[in-house]
């Protein structure tokens, strides 16, 4: 049992603690802010580096489907021509070529949209969670911060400062002051 002095300034008290724990507070939000972008951040770079990958792997698709298309017309002609070959067939053949070449560009369109469109909806399901485990930290934050606040109201209702009635009543008045205080930072 520690006596305290007989003239205790609640109001005093209450700010000082106020202060202390607002400070708290700020110091743990700027701290999850802080994480939170660095998360984006690297979470952006990751995407911006995948989507890298699936474009330069499409073109690489599109390019060797174009050599190969290019290579095999190159050789298509001298093949029908010693085939004997000419006319009409030689026609159908070649178109059937590029057809080919663009059956194998329209595939490689096709892959790299879907992948984008798979990568897309990854990243966004991976944004969602940062964005819930943040959204969540700064209500636990909150969460602890009111909690800390209406424990230290409970403290000052419990202590007993072997006061004169007098000193009684004038601190009953200032814990009313606190508790509506605390109760406007709730609202």
């Amino acid at each position: 049992w520690v006596e305290l002095p007989k003239e205790i300034d609640t109001q005093e008290l209450f700010n000082k603690y106020m202060n202390q724990a607002q400070s708290a507070r700020d110091s743990r939000i700027a701290n999850a802010e802080a994480n939170y972008k660095a998360l984006m951040e690297a979470q952006n770079t990751d995407y911006g580096n995948k989507l890298a990958d699936i474009n330069n792997a499409s073109d690489e698709a599109l390019r060797q489907a174009y050599i190969s298309s290019m290579l095999g017309q190159r050789n298509l002609a001298s093949q029908l021509a010693g085939a004997g070959l000419s006319g009409g067939a030689t026609e159908t053949t070649l178109a059937n070529a590029i057809n080919n070449y663009m059956n194998n560009r329209n595939a490689a369109e096709n892959t790299r949209n879907d992948n984008i469109r798979a990568l897309g909806i990854a990243n966004n399901a991976s944004v969602a969670e940062l964005l819930r485990n943040h959204m969540n930290n700064l209500g636990n934050i909150d969460t602890d911060y009111y909690n800390a606040l209406g424990d230290y109201q409970k403290d000052i209702n419990n202590m007993d400062f072997n006061l004169s009635e007098e000193e009684r009543k004038r601190l009953k008045e200032e814990q009313v002051s606190i508790g509506a205080c605390l109760a406007d930072l709730w609202e």
